[in-house]
């Protein structure tokens, strides 16, 4: 599947955030955040992909996601590397299209 380039905010069109990129024995999870405009989505997946990296409290500026935006958080489960991709949808009805296409291969 070939991806459109409609991030936001200067992320790479990967997997991985533009780090390294990942051994090919990690596990992929794939979470897409769906939801009305303003309720907080993109706080709470900033908030857990920056937690450790300086950030300890939400954004208290409300700033509304144009298309997408990205995030991942790397965590280890039972011993094992996972990597957790957040998709942040905008919840803005004008961006209804590019949400669809983010709805491929979720369950």
């Amino acid at each position: 599947m070939q991806r459109k380039k409609s991030q936001v905010n200067n992320h790479q069109d990967s997997d991985d955030g533009g780090a390294a990129p990942p051994s090919n024995n990690v596990l992929r999870i794939k979470v897409i955040s769906m939801g009305d405009g303003g309720v907080g989505k993109s706080c709470v997946i900033k908030r857990y992909c920056e937690v450790g990296n300086g950030v300890e409290k939400f954004v208290t500026k409300y700033i509304s996601t144009i298309g997408i935006d990205y995030g991942v958080k790397p965590v280890k489960i039972n011993g094992s590397e996972v990597r957790v991709n957040f998709w942040d949808l905008s919840g803005q009805p004008e961006f209804l299209e590019v949400r669809n296409e983010f709805y491929k291969d979720t369950q």
